[in-house]
């Protein structure tokens, strides 16, 4: 416990002697043995999920004062390196067990030290979770939504797990359809805490979020605040909504060429915290009566350039979506309204700026997600074999159209003139 405790960087200490596990297995691995804790054992099955420094096992968690079994998914620790994340999500659950009446944060079972393994060097940590069927990324490729409905009842649930994490004062930092899993009911529930960050101006930027979902703030050196998740979950609604991915960037380079094409000039603010020279990569910017100046890259960043802008694939795809509309004129009128407000509430959450992006308290007055319907109705098609709590890692979409049109105006544009000159030399 020792090596253990000089490990952690976290003022949470796991309460270790009530919940050290025995084993009642001397075979070699963990699959197949039963480790007891204070409230009761949990028996590990077969590997669902590894990590950088862990495994993720099925198993089984029988409590001390009930005789229901309870299928649970355990985050093992094999790496030191990793124990300060994990033990660290786990305080994060702790804080999260204050939120009883949201259905949409999953509960931890229990936490703490487990044996050590034959063919181990440390003691091991398991963080114990309550098992869900499949991941949303499992669950839209076996049921893609049709219905902008049923988009935004699944874009309410995340919303409401959003709010009460910014009630906490938390900041998710990784959400994406492999972070959200799916229950039996269709309730949506965010998971994954590992890279949550409270909110402190001490908290500065790091190496966060999956790149598709990643907002411009890791790029630009900013803080991170709750708009950070606000934006990755806009990515998330768009694939929800049309099983696309809407920043599919091969490396940060690109990200940040897609970024610019999907919202054109920067705040010449956000800019300079991250290129101090940015003269000789930008064009300054300026808008009649706007006191801000703006930052436009004079080159691409990437030399990714066989695709399609993002500007022109958003409204490709919203163009798309609108002719695919069909019923009664009363019925397609409808859809054709749902299908606007859903694109217009996904642009509200992609800006520069964080503080400029909605906040969960005004995408849930939104008329879309005001009027989702309730998930009991929803009677989705459910695959015969179910992936459990980890999914496996998606595969890089397909390539898009090669096509490499000049950059173009973002939705929503400014009016923008050159303010100066600058050098012409390539970043």
């Amino acid at each position: 416990m020792t090596a253990l405790a000089n490990s952690l960087n976290s003022s949470y200490l796991p309460p270790a002697p009530s919940l050290l596990a025995t084993s009642r297995s001397s075979s070699s691995g963990l699959e197949g043995r039963t480790f007891q804790f204070i409230k009761g054992s949990v028996t590990l099955a077969e590997i669902i999920g590894r990590g950088s420094y862990g495994k993720v096992y099925a198993g089984v968690f029988k409590p001390l004062d009930k005789a229901k079994l309870i299928a649970v998914a355990v985050k093992v620790n094999f790496d030191s390196k990793g124990l300060p994340s994990l033990i660290a999500e786990a305080s994060t659950y702790d804080r999260l067990a204050s939120l009883h009446a949201d259905p949409h944060i999953p509960k931890m079972v229990v936490h703490g030290v487990i044996e050590q393994a034959s063919n181990c060097k440390n003691n091991l940590y398991a963080l114990v979770l309550k098992r869900y069927k499949e991941s949303l990324y499992a669950f839209l490729k076996s049921n893609p939504l049709k219905k902008s409905s049923f988009s935004a009842l699944l874009a309410r649930q995340l919303v409401v797990a959003l709010r009460s994490l910014g009630s906490l004062g938390l900041v998710h930092c990784d959400i994406k359809p492999e972070n959200v899993l799916v229950s039996k009911s269709g309730t949506l529930k965010l998971a994954d805490f590992g890279s949550a960050r409270g909110l402190s101006p001490e908290n500065g930027p790091e190496y966060l979020c999956s790149r598709y979902y990643r907002p411009p703030e890791i790029a630009f050196k900013a803080l991170i605040t709750p708009g950070f998740d606000i934006w990755s979950l806009a990515c998330v609604l768009f694939e929800i909504f049309l099983g696309k991915v809407l920043f599919p960037a091969t490396d940060y380079k690109e990200l940040l060429d897609m970024h610019f094409e999907f919202l054109g000039p920067a705040p010449l603010t956000l800019v300079t915290a991250a290129y101090p020279d940015y003269n000789n990569f930008f064009t300054l910017l300026s808008k009649e009566d706007d006191p801000v100046q703006y930052a436009y890259p004079k080159y691409r960043f990437s030399q990714v350039v066989a695709r399609e802008n993002r500007t022109t694939f958003f409204r490709k795809v919203l163009q798309a979506k609108l002719d695919s509309c069909v019923g009664s004129d009363a019925e397609k009128s409808a859809h054709i309204k749902n299908i606007k407000n859903f694109f217009s509430l996904i642009r509200r959450m992609l800006t520069w700026e964080s503080k400029d992006r909605a906040t969960p308290a005004d995408l849930l007055n939104e008329p879309l997600l005001v009027n989702a319907i309730p998930a009991r109705q929803l009677a989705f098609k459910r695959p015969r074999s179910h992936h459990l709590a980890l999914s496996p890692a998606r595969e890089a979409p397909p390539p898009e159209s090669p096509v490499a049109p000049p950059p173009e105006s973002p939705v929503f544009i400014l009016q923008y003139t050159e303010t100066s000159s600058a050098s012409s030399d390539s970043p």
